[in-house]
């Protein structure tokens, strides 16, 4: 296996030690690990009987006290067990001693080891980041392994396992080898100069073929909607509304617990409050946010709406809160239409600040209702020039809240009504809700829940389409390499040589196969080069760095 990051040779490193697990009231049982080559000199030390009188055996636990060598005193009886390099998880002498997990013990066990020649702590991710150096996995495996320790839902650890095991290595590792063949084809054709140049031609319409067919794969890899992404890192659903819209209620009611203060009065709520869901195993933050209007003189909400904005517009999903009771009781057209029109305020009020009129509470529902009714001649041909664009930005669920104080009029069938004459579907859905504060009782909740669960399966996809993209830091260094392949491509006169959007343009005035072959030659060594950093086979001292910092210091 390659040497992923041998920027310190293992035999001049030092001797590491960390507990694995948190110490303390209730931890049964911690690991402490030493790893490095003075680990089999610590086991003689603490260990007894020591090794050199009964032997640990590779890879067998084995029951052992552990004493000050100075003092005698008995520190643990622990389960002892040895694992010689390379064959262990850094590559190197591995000493693994599982304790009692009181905080005396872990403590008292750890100073001792510190205390032998040539032993200190560990830093954090240490251990992972050896296990890297010594090439037993490369730099996607190893981020895994953070994943893993911080996955929170099936649908993470799923995908760190898979990442675990190798899913983005292999798939990396063969694009690798086919740019390496293309590199080495470009520099035959360079070295074979003018003199076979019929030959040259044909090797480099074969390079240009090549590299068509692994832009189109590159490309495709990232064209994935951020789907890894979103599962790693978790999706944000933000709840917007006008104040006593039933915003908080409605995100108590999810979290099924009080995390939002509801009250009466208008503009309660000043901050964001956050609560966080597990839906089809996708970590999900659902956040509560400040009633918005355009009339308030209070500094403080209007600082909260404009993070209610901010919130808004950089979150995953947006749910637009109406009360339906308000809108129904300031209409008298057609309901669906004085929804939409509700929904279009509040969509104006979080992409441009509002129109200088309150939108506010039940009198500005109520307007918009009324105004939608006389304007909208056929109906569902309102112009909710706000709503269609928020919907074009993200995904959209407009809640009709409050259903229960609606005067007189059944709000059955509204919201499929609103949904279509929206004409927004399927990016805009529409759910009914009514939740009584305080009571537990609660309707269209659980239609809600299955609205975002279906966002959230859009978004995320079924976990079946193979290896994803995790950290931005992929996405990056992909887009270097499918930018350098590009031009190489456009160099040799290729097919899919143009830029996409967002990607740097071609050279002005540069024509297909006008580039040098050395200059082309070029562009495909950047091109490894960038795909490398991903999997950490060239110097990314920096990124180890980054990477290895976010780890418990025990891994």
């Amino acid at each position: 296996m390659a040497v992923y990051g041998a920027s310190r040779p293992a035999g001049s490193l030092d001797t590491i030690v960390a507990p694995a697990g948190i110490p303390g009231i209730g931890s049964a049982i911690v690991p402490v690990r030493v790893s490095g080559p003075e680990a089999a000199r610590v086991a003689e030390q603490i260990l007894h009987p020591s090794p050199a009188r009964k032997a640990l055996a590779p890879r067998v636990a084995s029951v052992r006290n552990i004493r000050d060598g100075g003092s005698g005193e008995l520190l643990d009886e622990a389960m002892a067990l040895w694992f010689p390099g390379p064959g262990s998880y850094t590559g190197e002498d591995l000493l693994e001693l599982h304790l009692h997990g009181g905080r005396a013990v872990v403590e008292g066990v750890t100073r001792l080891i510190l205390a032998q020649r040539g032993v200190r702590m560990a830093e954090p991710g240490e251990f992972t980041r050896r296990a890297f150096e010594a090439g037993k996995m490369d730099l996607t495996e190893a981020e895994a392994v953070a994943d893993l320790l911080d996955a929170d839902t099936d649908a993470q650890r799923s995908l760190a396992l898979s990442q675990l095991g190798g899913s983005l290595h292999r798939l990396y590792d063969g694009w690798a080898a086919r740019l390496r063949m293309l590199l080495a084809h470009s520099e035959a054709v360079i070295d074979m100069g003018d003199e076979e140049e019929d030959v040259g031609d044909g090797v480099w319409a074969a390079c240009a073929d090549t590299a068509a067919e692994l832009l189109a794969e590159l490309q495709s890899h990232l064209d994935d909607g951020r789907r890894g992404e979103l599962v790693r890192s978790g999706l944000t659903v933000a709840l917007v509304g006008s104040p006593n819209a039933g915003k908080s209620t409605l995100v108590n009611a999810l979290a099924r617990s009080e995390v939002a203060i509801v009250s009466d009065v208008p503009g309660t709520t000043r901050d964001a409050v956050s609560t966080r869901l597990n839906i089809r195993g996708v970590p999900v933050t659902v956040v509560d946010t400040a009633g918005l209007r355009s009339d308030s003189a209070d500094a403080v909400e209007m600082e909260g709406i404009r993070r209610a904005r901010e919130r808004a517009t950089s979150a995953e999903l947006v749910v637009v809160v109406c009360d339906v009771s308000a809108v129904l009781r300031g209409s008298e057209g057609d309901p669906a239409v004085a929804a939409l029109a509700a929904a279009d305020a509040v969509a104006r009020q979080v992409l441009r600040g509002g129109d200088g009129h309150p939108s506010g509470g039940e009198e500005g529902q109520g307007r918009a209702g009324a105004g939608a009714g006389a304007g909208a001649g056929e109906g569902a041909t309102a112009p909710l020039e706000a709503l269609k664009q928020l919907a074009s930005l993200r995904r959209v669920v407009v809640v009709l809240s409050q259903a229960d104080r609606a005067p007189g009029a059944s709000t059955a069938g509204l919201a499929e009504a609103v949904a279509t004459a929206s004409g927004l579907a399927p990016r805009l859905t529409s759910v009914v809700t009514s939740v009584a504060p305080g009571s537990g009782a609660a309707q269209g909740v659980e239609a809600l829940e299955a609205v975002l669960a279906e966002r959230v399966r859009d978004a995320v996809g079924d976990g079946g389409d193979g290896p994803v993209l995790t950290r931005a830091r992929h996405r990056a260094h992909l887009e270097d390499c499918v930018a350098a392949l590009r031009r190489f491509a456009h160099a040799a006169g290729g097919a899919g040589a143009q830029p996409v959007a967002g990607e740097d343009p071609l050279p002005a005035g540069a024509e297909a196969g006008a580039m040098s072959a050395d200059m082309a030659g070029e562009e495909l060594r950047m091109a490894v080069a960038a795909l490398a950093r991903v999997t950490g086979t060239v110097d990314v001292e920096g990124v180890l760095d980054d990477v290895f910092a976010s780890f418990c210091v025990g891994k």
